[in-house]
């Protein structure tokens, strides 16, 4: 992947930001989707999956930050 010259670091922050928000809006309706329904084994995965994902892409994150 090659970024165009003019993309600053805080843009990108921001675009993976605003990626990791979806994911947790998936997940919450996922989640609510097998609490209404416990037989639904989909969303229970999709549930997971989201969370997982989103642990997996900020511990990837982690190492590119400054300590505060």
């Amino acid at each position: 992947m090659k970024f165009s010259k003019d993309v600053t670091p805080e843009q990108i922050a921001g675009v993976l930001d605003w990626i990791l928000e979806d994911m947790q809006k998936d997940r919450e309706y996922a989640r609510a989707a097998y609490e209404a329904n416990k037989k639904d084994d989909f969303h229970m995965y999709m549930d997971t999956m989201f969370g997982l994902a989103g642990d997996m892409i900020r511990g990837r994150l982690s190492t590119l930050c400054d300590d505060e």
